[in-house]
């Protein structure tokens, strides 16, 4: 059972590497990509708009229902992009290969604004967002609201806030799931514990 567990680990530590390749040619195509998502960019406006009037933290969890309802859609909307969305298939397909391992249960699956593995992602949108505020403010443009809605820039801060997705996916590729390890030390300790009962001792 002890070489069993030892198989476990050994594949799970080749599925921590598998698809690394692929992960970092796609975050290449975000990195390297100047498209324009009008509707992303419009919804960053809107949002930059209601944080000026939000008088909290500027973090999701300080957001009234309606701005973070907006969050969430700018998220979906960021999961609809083909890259992101091959990002988060290959996320779930890793997961599911884990899990395999210890379960026949596959985990559900669930809308990327709904995923708690990644809510950082709605406060990588909130400071795209005030970043927008924050930029316009420092520049010595007289009219900073034009230059706030300017389109070039509004997209640079899209494609940033990409980017930023991005990065969180890859180290999410570079880390396994927390509750797989703790199953690896909870099934050890059985083993263990079977074999003592059985007078057979571990150094």
């Amino acid at each position: 059972m002890l070489n069993i567990q030892a198989d476990k680990t050994d594949r799970r530590d080749k599925l921590r590497l598998r698809g690394k390749d692929e992960v970092e040619a796609i975050v290449k195509r975000i990195n390297e990509s100047h498209d324009n998502d009008p509707m992303l960019c419009s919804m960053l406006i809107d949002l930059h708009r209601r944080l000026q009037k939000h008088k909290g933290k500027r973090v999701y969890g300080y957001l009234n229902k309606n701005d973070k309802e907006l969050v969430n859609k700018i998220v979906e909307q960021i999961e609809k992009i083909p890259e992101i969305k091959e990002l988060y298939e290959l996320w779930y397909e890793k997961q599911e290969d884990l899990r395999r391992m210890y379960s026949d249960t596959l985990i559900p699956r669930v809308p990327l604004s709904e995923n708690p593995d990644f809510k950082t992602i709605r406060n990588a949108v909130v400071r795209a967002a005030d970043a927008l505020v924050d930029q316009a403010c420092e520049t010595p443009h007289p009219a900073y609201e034009k230059t706030r809605d300017d389109p070039v820039y509004v997209t640079t801060a899209a494609a940033r806030l990409l980017n930023n997705v991005s990065q969180i996916f890859q180290d999410k590729f570079h880390d396994n799931p927390e509750q797989v390890p703790k199953v690896d030390i909870k099934l050890r300790r059985r083993l263990l514990e079977k074999d003592e009962a059985h007078g057979i001792k571990h150094g």
